[in-house]
Order: C-alpha cells, then structure tokens, then sequence
C-alpha cells in the first residue's frame, strides 16, 4: 500500500499522486527497490545488431551488479531483462496485467527468485486481464524506477511512449543508440538524451552512472588536525546506525553511503 514504509520512493517522488498505484503486488526480492536500475528501451522487433546489443546491455548490467528494470515488452526489453537474468544479474519486471495471469512465467524464472535476483511487480488487481491502458501506465512506473535508461532502435516517438515524463522529472541520463529510424533519433535525442555510438560507449555511460569519478577517485579528506584549525568541529559517530540516523536529520542519505557506513569497521574508526 501507498503507506508503507516499503513503499518505493522513487514512485512517489516521480510520479504525481493520481498516478501513483494505491497497491503494488509482487513476487521476489522487494529489495531490489532501493536503487533504481537501468531501462533499456527499444524496437519490438530489432533488427539482428539491435537483438545483439540489447542481450550484451543486460549482460553488461549484470557484470555491473545493477539490475535491469522494464515492462517485459516484446523486444529490445524482454530481451535485456531476461539476458541480464541468464547472467547471475537482477531484474524488476513491471507488468501491464494482474500478477495472477503472469504466474505460468514466474514459475519459469524459479531460480532468479529464489535467488533475491527478481523482482515482479504489478500495480493491478490479481487477475486484471492486459489492455492498452495499462500497458502505458506501467511504462510510467518502470521509468520512475530507473536511474539511466539507453534507447536502441525507437520505434515510436517520446511523447508517444509512457515513461518519458518520469525520465524527465528524474532527471534520468538518457541515452539513444544512433541506429535505426533517423527522425525518432533525433526526436529522442530532441528531449535530452545524447547519443552513443556502440556497445562500449553505452556500457561506459552506465558504468559512470553506477560509480561516478568523484565518488571513486574523490579530492582526498581535510585531516582531523586541520579541519579543526579551520575551526570545523569533526563529527564523531559510534557506529553505522548512529552515523546514518544523525546525517539522516540533514537530509535523505543515498543508499550507496548507507552501506559504505556498514561495511566499515567501526573498531578502528576514532
């Protein structure tokens, strides 16, 4: 429900409340929610480099350890979710119909779910049967769950395609592989999102998103004896918990710094 604290934020952070389902119900890891994934978008019947780049996307996202969100769509989607699946990675299926008629698949992804590495979510009733409507609004809650999305072979134009709104209001990076239909390209590339090349360059753009340069290879720290000569009172925390409940009063904490903080080893920390 829309009130739990599992709830997942970037929904309602992205989506304004009248789209925003009331229910979600799933099967698989809910766990996966804590940080958004990639979204491949794409043709519904690529061509054979287009099959081939999708499948190497979600192989790419699982040597990456990001998982791959989408709606399970006929095509570049399907084909990068479930090649991300193949590969030891995780994946957030959105569906367009009850989760009860999706239950013949879930049976066949056995592993990946008792693996923790899927998710399948459905903001539908039960046995809510497929339609156009809500194969377009489940577009809308897929893209509110990314945090880059890469667009091989468009197919239909931005504002034709659910989602694009929720990329936007994200501030998602948005990228275009320049292949396919040249006017949807540069439709596509008209709303922000920049081109890529190949597979590498593509692979390259997720690879800074998941550990930009100034996380892994940030300015060194001002040492504790310097700081305080600056007149800046050091902070000191007694352990993981108490170092995230406190820089929580200041602000939302990323998920990424929540775990640095539990991985390190409070007993050396002064």
């Amino acid at each position: 429900m829309r009130q739990d604290v599992a709830y997942p934020d970037l929904l309602a952070e992205r989506l304004d409340l009248i789209h925003q389902p009331f229910y979600l119900f799933y099967r698989g890891s809910i766990e996966l929610l804590a940080e958004p994934g990639l979204l491949v978008l794409g043709a519904s019947s690529p061509d054979g480099a287009g099959m081939a780049f999708a499948h190497s996307m979600g192989e790419g996202a699982a040597s990456l350890n990001v998982h791959v969100v989408g709606g399970y769509d006929q095509g570049v989607e399907r084909i990068a979710q479930e090649a991300a699946l193949a590969s030891g990675g995780a994946s957030i299926i959105v569906l367009p119909l009850g989760i009860e008629r999706f239950e013949r698949a879930i049976a066949s992804m056995a592993r990946p779910l008792q693996e923790e590495r899927l998710l399948v979510l459905s903001p539908f009733a039960p046995d809510a049967e497929l339609s156009d409507l809500a194969a377009k609004a489940r577009r809308s809650l897929a893209a509110a769950l990314a945090g880059v999305c890469v667009i091989l072979e468009p197919n239909v134009q931005p504002q034709e395609r659910g989602g694009t709104q929720a990329l936007q209001t994200g501030h998602v990076p948005t990228y275009v592989w320049r292949h396919g239909n040249e006017d949807l390209v540069q439709a596509w590339t008209a709303t922000g999102a920049k081109l890529v090349d190949n597979l590498d360059q593509a692979l390259a753009q997720v690879s800074a998103w998941v550990a930009p340069p100034e996380e892994a290879d940030g300015a060194e720290p001002i040492p504790l004896d310097e700081a305080e000569a600056y007149g800046v009172e050091p902070i000191h925390f007694k352990d993981a918990d108490d170092a995230i409940q406190r820089l929580s009063e200041s602000g939302q904490v990323p998920d990424r710094l929540k775990r640095r903080l539990q991985d390190t080893d409070w007993t050396d920390e002064p």
